[in-house]
């Protein structure tokens, strides 16, 4: 609803029988009084009520509307399940209608509100028609983490028309879906123009999407830009929405100027698709010739739009959580999602200093192998263990290893759960940077370059993975991305 100065006073949104609507001025108050007057409606809320499933709630200071599911998300029941039975098996036709019901409610908990679920959703349906005992089983972790951040709302941020700006986040993770398909991600975000000077800046979703790319990549780089095509789409249909709003005499076939309003800053972590998008010259250098056109129609797009294209690790690529099923990324996501705020860097400053952390990386990987360093590592660890007594580092260090496959498993029994803890965090100290810990309640995982353990692997491996999982007990070790072997069955790390 526009007024005389064709500026808009009313915007009305129906969906079956449901219907939300905002605006202010005497002309949007004067409409509202006829439409209550010729319709009768059964409920008639403001500032808070319930639409179409989720609960709506506006700050009668900021304006700012919050979208919680936290009643549906509490309700949601597990899959029954066989309580024995292998993983490899066909689930029967009872498990699976079980696991269709927890996907249904799943899809329309992540497609309306919880966008931290858009990746377990999307692989749960991969596995249909014929899923295995386990892949129902693990569609409770879909149930738990639904419950487990029930309070997770969707804001929609009060940002005037005239300093909306929009922001899009896209990624791909390459053979990371079901049958070796490429899982792909996008979220269309608003956000002001803060972000693009690099500033923190005011962020919500606006839209979003996990799916499996329908056609068959061969490489990171055009599932990258396949994924940036489609969200780039997506975006474009937004904005045109928008520029309807906002412009009267808005037309599609002349839609150029009024998108490029939105300066929408495109995101993305390949570095590949980056590099080629905002070079000068053609991607004549791709040798898949399919993904070339694919990176001309994404730049065509990105000047149609007036959008700007944008680099960011991956630990800060808001998307990286809708293709793959990983706690970090996730835990991003919820994090922007809660703060309702997201900041950019510059890229070349960016890049800059990750080279500055490879080589320091790399330089401390080295320091490692000198006899000294690791003399240190060792009169550090019997430090640690000083005050405990007896022989609590001989049992520390004295381990068996029952080689596997890929995979050595330490038994701990001899060590309470804090000395392994400690044990672990010592060796991650004195790693530097060039360790990566993850630390909570069941499990303490540390990745260390191989030199901190005198173990003889075959095989060219640079890194280690030591993990102890409390529940069993157990520590584990795993090498690197491809297979190894173990060369003898004991060893002191």
């Amino acid at each position: 609803m526009w007024n005389d100065q064709k500026q808009l006073v009313g915007i009305l949104g129906v969906h079956v029988d449901d219907v939300l609507l905002g605006g202010t001025g005497l002309l949007f108050e004067g409409k509202i009084t006829s439409l209550r007057a010729a319709f009768p409606f059964r409920k008639w809320k403001e500032w808070s009520g319930e639409f179409c499933g989720s609960m709506l709630t506006q700050n009668p200071s900021t304006f700012a509307i919050a979208v919680s599911q936290e009643k549906f998300a509490a309700s949601m029941k597990r899959a029954k399940t066989r309580v024995k039975g292998k993983a490899e098996i066909e689930a029967n036709a009872k498990e699976i209608s079980e696991a269709k019901s927890v996907l249904g409610s799943g899809s329309w908990l992540a497609k309306e509100s919880r966008p931290d679920l858009s990746s377990q959703v999307s692989f749960g349906q991969q596995t249909f028609p014929s899923p295995t005992l386990g892949q129902v089983r693990a569609t409770s972790h879909l149930v738990r983490r639904a419950k487990q951040f029930k309070d997770l709302e969707w804001t929609i941020l009060p940002i005037p028309l005239d300093k909306l700006r929009l922001s899009l986040h896209t990624d791909a993770s390459f053979q990371n879906a079901v049958k070796g398909g490429t899982q792909a991600g996008y979220i269309v975000g608003v956000t002001d123009d803060k972000l693009a000077r690099g500033e923190l800046a005011p962020w919500s979703p606006l839209t979003w999407k996990s799916y499996r790319l329908k056609r068959v990549v061969g490489s990171t780089l055009a599932g990258e830009t396949q994924s940036l095509i489609d969200g780039l789409g997506h975006a474009e249909w937004i904005a045109c929405h928008l520029a309807e709003a906002c412009d009267h005499d808005f037309r599609l076939t002349s839609r150029k100027e009024s998108l490029s309003k939105f300066c929408m800053q495109a995101i993305v972590d390949c570095k590949s698709v980056y590099d080629f998008l905002t070079g000068p010259g053609s991607p004549i250098g791709v040798t898949d010739k399919r993904c070339a056109v694919d990176l001309i129609i994404g730049r065509e797009s990105l000047n149609r739009m007036g959008a700007t294209l944008r680099w960011a690790p991956t630990d800060r690529q808001l998307a990286d959580a809708l293709t793959k099923d990983a706690a970090e990324p996730t835990d991003l996501l919820r994090a922007a999602m809660r703060g309702k705020v997201y900041q950019l860097g510059d890229e070349p400053s960016l890049l800059a200093a990750a080279a500055v952390e490879r080589e320091q990386r790399k330089a401390k990987s080295k320091s490692i192998k000198n006899p000294q360093a690791k003399a240190a590592a060792a009169a550090a660890i019997q430090r640690k263990f000083a005050n405990k007594g007896g022989d609590s580092l001989s049992k520390a260090i004295s381990v068996s290893f029952v080689s596997s496959a890929r995979m050595v498993k330490v038994p701990t029994t001899g060590l309470s759960e804090l000395e392994m803890r400690r044990l672990l965090e010592e060796l991650a100290s004195l790693a530097g940077e060039a360790s990566v810990v993850v630390n909570s309640r069941t499990i303490c995982k540390l990745k260390i370059p191989l030199e901190f353990v005198n173990v003889k692997f075959k095989g060219n491996q640079t890194l280690i993975t030591l993990a102890f999982t409390k529940p069993r007990r157990w520590c584990r070790s795993r090498l690197g991305q491809h297979t190894s072997t173990l060369s003898r069955t004991q060893s002191r790390p």
